[in-house]
């Protein structure tokens, strides 16, 4: 039996689209000016602009001069190296908005076999680092807070016992004396 199958034929074209665009990952491509060539929307909508607004420009149209130079070196090492690296970035926007990001940088060459630019594909991992500081923050609270219980608690020894040595001490020392009463009361 045959199925049919109420839908258009799709291009590889149309399927890359979807994929491109349908994954939550900031996908991009420049070239080696540094150029964005393609970008996906979810890219576009952190940049916060319109994806055909971006194309043709550089990271200097997007990002503050002290972001520009970090990103670059990471783009010319990684087309320098001839091969894809996955690396933690930590990016601000022009708005002051700081994100942390997963990236997985590739070069991309020409039809000769020479670099002709970068792909990207950034996964946003600013919420899993902030929530990693937190627990490495309560981390070292609780063991702070550990050593001054244990501090607390060898302080309290000292106390009970310098206590019950003392008030043994006083027992002894009574119990002498009346034991010597005692004593002289037989001679």
């Amino acid at each position: 039996m045959s199925h049919s199958l109420n839908c258009e034929p799709r291009t590889t074209q149309d399927l890359l689209d979807a994929v491109v665009n349908g994954t939550p990952d900031l996908i991009y491509a420049k070239d080696l000016e540094g150029r964005y060539l393609l970008i996906n929307s979810q890219a576009a909508k952190w940049y916060g602009k319109p994806a055909e607004e971006i194309l043709g420009l550089d990271d200097s149209d997007l990002f503050p001069d002290e972001m520009v130079q970090v990103l670059r070196e990471n783009d010319h090492l990684v087309m320098a190296s001839l091969a894809s690296s996955t690396l933690q970035e930590q990016v601000v926007d022009r708005l002051g908005r700081p994100g942390v990001f997963l990236s997985t940088k590739g070069p991309l060459f020409d039809r000769d076999g020479k670099v002709s630019g970068i792909f990207s594909i950034s996964r946003d991992i600013t919420e899993q680092v902030q929530a990693q500081e937190l627990l490495l923050a309560n981390q070292e609270q609780l063991s702070a807070l550990a050593i001054e219980l244990s501090l607390a608690e060898e302080k309290e020894r000292r106390r009970i016992a310098a206590e019950l040595h003392d008030e043994i001490g006083q027992n002894l020392a009574l119990a002498k004396l009346k034991l010597s009463d005692c004593c002289q009361d037989f001679e």
